[in-house]
Order: C-alpha cells, then structure tokens, then sequence
C-alpha cells in the first residue's frame, strides 16, 4: 500500500509538470525585443533655470525599455541638445557647448551635447532628465527653444549592431505659439541618397538634430 501510494504521487507529480511545461512558450515563440524608440512627452524649465526633459523609451513593439539595461536588454544612451532661435534668426543657438581646442582656431566654443544632467527612471519607460546645463539669467522665455534627445541602444552582444531614434520638442517657455522653426530640408529627403542619414557617430539620424 506504501509503495501504490508512492508511486501514484510521483505519477501526479509527473503529469502537473507536463502540464506546467506545455503551457511555457517555445523559444521560437519568444520575439526579440529590437530598435529602440523615443518620443518627448515634455519640457519644462526648472525655478533654478534647468531644462527638465519628460521622455518615453520603447522598442520596435512599443514595450517599454529601461535605459539602464537591467530590466531589458541592451543599454539605451542619451544625449540631450538644448537650443533656441530667435526672432529673425536663421540659424538655432545652442546652450549646450563645449571647448575645443585647434591648432589653427585656438580655443574655440562649440555646440555639444548636455553634461552633468541626472536621470529619474520609471518602469514604464518614462524617464526625467534634468540639464546639467543653466540657463543664463537673461535667457529669453519669449523665444522658441528646441531641445533634441538622442537614444542610442546598444545590442552589439547578441544582435551585433546598435539602434539609434531621435527626437525634438519645440516650445516657448512662457507659452504661445511657437516660431519660428528652421525647417529647410526634411530627413526624408536626404535619406534619399544616403539611405541612412547619420552623423557624430551614427547618434544622429535626423536633419533637426
């Protein structure tokens, strides 16, 4: 009687397994989570004049991502550029800058990308990004400012390349309608012949970044 007991219970045991095991999916059945997609959600300028960037990280399925590779595979870098045109301008000014330093030019300031900022992180892909950079204190919240984020998401480890999207926000600070905006050339266009655009690095995909 011991042993029938035994043995049936291992026979149940057996069966939940099979049971359990038929309802896990296949690897076959398993997508790959590629590409990476960001969409700026928001601007706003902080009391202390930092630019505060509300933005939503996704793949090409539309799931959420983790920026910091935890989560979700593959590391998502950023980068943020922070601009303004004014009124009769042609051309943006950026407030994000650096130093170089040429054998012919000297030192010299450049526009860059945003150092220093810090990053708020939440599940659903969402992250807040604080400038490093502050606005000077005679900034102009009249004027259309743009700012332009960069993700990068590294998957060289499994698929051997790396997925890159760009985005830009353009906004008046003190609200209105915004203008003007440098529009000469679409993306489109230019990936007629280069099939894709890219430039620093491959970081950037877009005529407007």
């Amino acid at each position: 009687m011991k042993q029938a007991a035994v043995a049936l219970a291992f026979g149940s045991m057996l069966v939940l397994t099979l049971l359990i095991g038929s309802d896990r999916p296949t690897s076959a059945q398993i997508a790959i989570s590629t590409g990476v997609r960001v969409q700026i959600l928001n601007v706003t300028i902080s009391p202390e004049r930092r630019v505060v960037v509300t933005f939503r990280l996704t793949d090409d399925r539309g799931m959420p991502l983790d920026r910091t590779g935890v989560r979700t595979e593959g590391r998502v870098e950023i980068n943020v550029i922070i601009a303004r045109i004014n009124r009769g301008d042609r051309q943006y000014t950026a407030y994000t800058m650096r130093s170089q330093t040429g054998a012919v030019l000297g030192t010299v300031s450049q526009a860059w990308v945003d150092a220093g900022g810090t990053f708020l992180d939440s599940p659903d892909g969402t992250v807040v990004y604080t400038s490093g950079t502050v606005l000077p204190s005679d900034y102009d919240p009249a004027t259309t400012h743009t700012v332009g984020v960069s993700a990068m998401r590294d998957l060289t480890a499994t698929l051997g390349k790396r997925f890159v999207s760009n985005a830009t926000y353009d906004f008046i600070p003190a609200g209105g309608e915004v203008s003007p905006i440098r529009d000469v050339v679409t993306t489109a266009a230019c990936n007629q012949c280069h099939d894709q655009l890219q430039a620093h690095g491959g970081r950037y995909v877009t005529v407007k970044m």
